[in-house]
């Protein structure tokens, strides 16, 4: 395990421990360290091995980290998140570094670190709106509490943090690249909705959309979250539960309604969103 660190003339030093039960260790996050340094230009910290993730948050000067092969700078309101395991080295890169850091964990915790570098790895930019004090000062409360009740909230925190520098992020990406071509991306999905039962392919839906298939695929997942691949097989699988539900017609039958090629493909899509089988499905559920 690496772990090679110089806190230099560091100004200011918070650093609080949470010791956390069991149970801790099943929940969507929990937090095992978290802290303030105002650092010089001589603190740095590296690592490797490190099983637990990181998430930096710069109010004041400029920090400097490496992972995953680049270096980014992080300024005021930057914020990165890393996994500790991979490779790390974070510095000041200027006079001053003024941040907030959260080592933590969880079971939701490398899911949530995914969707924040969905379009890879970069230092993630929040604005001024983002009140990153009011998640610190709660964290800061709950972690002198020793109770389930307290991890609990600590759980809580950490997920309403990440949804909210979720929400601004996809936010900011709407506003700057999605909202010229909102009528453009509605009207591919509209015409899927409509012929969701037929052999689309991104080349028609990009037609429809009025943009060139490279152009709409890059807009149509950050509108969506989604490819319109795996968009179209949600309004297939959906369509084909009220099939399910409603009617007597049979699994082949169903596949072949909601546009599948052939029932294993269908049954293989179902499983992947519900980890049962579409006879499952409708043997164990109803309206």
């Amino acid at each position: 395990m690496l772990s090679n660190y110089n806190m230099g003339k560091t100004s200011k030093i918070q650093a609080y421990m949470v010791t956390n039960q069991p149970i801790a260790q099943s929940m969507p996050f929990f937090v095992n360290s978290f802290g303030h340094f105002v650092c010089d230009n001589t603190y740095f910290t590296e690592r490797q091995d490190h099983p637990e993730y990181l998430l930096l948050y710069t109010i004041g000067g400029k920090g400097k980290l490496i992972y995953q092969g680049q270096t980014i700078s992080l300024s005021s309101n930057q914020l990165a998140v890393i996994d500790c395991r991979q490779y790390q080295y974070y510095a000041c890169e200027e006079d001053l570094w003024d941040f907030y850091w959260i080592h933590f964990n969880g079971v939701s915790a490398g899911v949530f670190t995914e969707l924040l570098y969905s379009g890879g790895f970069q230092s993630l930019t929040l604005g001024t709106s983002f009140d990153f004090l009011k998640y610190y000062q709660n964290l800061l409360t709950c972690s002198k509490h020793f109770s389930k009740r307290a991890e609990m909230k600590i759980s809580e925190l950490m997920h309403h943090l990440f949804c909210e520098i979720i929400t601004l992020l996809d936010q900011n990406v709407f506003i700057e690249k999605v909202q010229a071509h909102q009528e453009d991306i509605q009207r591919a999905i509209d015409y899927m909705m409509k012929y969701y039962n037929r052999a689309l392919t991104v080349a028609e839906l990009a037609h429809v959309s009025q943009l060139s298939k490279y152009h709409f695929i890059r807009l149509f997942q950050k509108a969506t979250g989604n490819t319109p691949y795996q968009y179209l097989n949600f309004l297939r699988i959906n369509q084909s539960k009220r099939l399910l539900l409603q009617t007597e017609l049979s699994i082949s039958e169903i596949s072949q309604q909601v546009g599948f090629q052939n029932t294993k493909n269908y049954i293989t899509c179902f499983k992947k969103y519900h980890t049962i089988t579409p006879l499952q499905f409708r043997l164990h559920s109803s309206f």
